[in-house]
């Protein structure tokens, strides 16, 4: 079970992640040349493959551990 400050976080970066406008930038899992390459491909598709394959959670989750490392 998740405590209340985990909780907490996910809530406030689940907020971030749909409000942000450019979420990428605070995204751990952010590569700009891969992004790059898959808009080259196909200007429809979602370009981070981490957020196609597990959409706001690879989000959400690339935001937590990129604040992790900066602590």
């Amino acid at each position: 079970m998740e405590d209340l400050t985990v909780k907490t976080l996910k809530k406030a970066v689940e907020w971030i992640v749909n409000c942000a406008e450019d979420v990428c930038q605070v995204c751990a899992y952010y590569d700009e040349k891969a992004q790059a390459s898959e808009l080259d491909k196909d200007d429809s598709i979602e370009p981070c493959v981490h957020c196609r394959a597990n959409g706001q959670k690879a989000c959400i989750n690339g935001v937590i551990e990129h604040f992790q490392t900066e602590v």
